[in-house]
């Protein structure tokens, strides 16, 4: 029987970046699994207004500890 772990952020950095993007993100955390550059991470773009979702793509796999991503 396989069990796997569940993906878990730690951190991401930088904490700010201009509304309208192209800030590479980086993820840290755990459990990202093997190495892939597909998908998209979600990631909250919040203001003292509102907090609205925004794509992370594409994403670059590190490290199963590490991602990195353009908003």
């Amino acid at each position: 029987r396989l069990r796997y772990q569940p993906p878990r952020v730690d951190s991401i950095s930088p904490a700010s970046g201009p509304t309208a993007g192209g800030t590479v993100l980086t993820i840290s955390g755990a459990n990202f699994g093997p190495g892939t550059n597909r998908g998209s991470v979600t990631v909250a773009l919040v203001s003292p207004y509102r907090a609205h979702p925004l794509p992370c793509a594409p994403v670059t796999w590190v490290s199963h500890a590490v991602l990195r991503c353009p908003t």
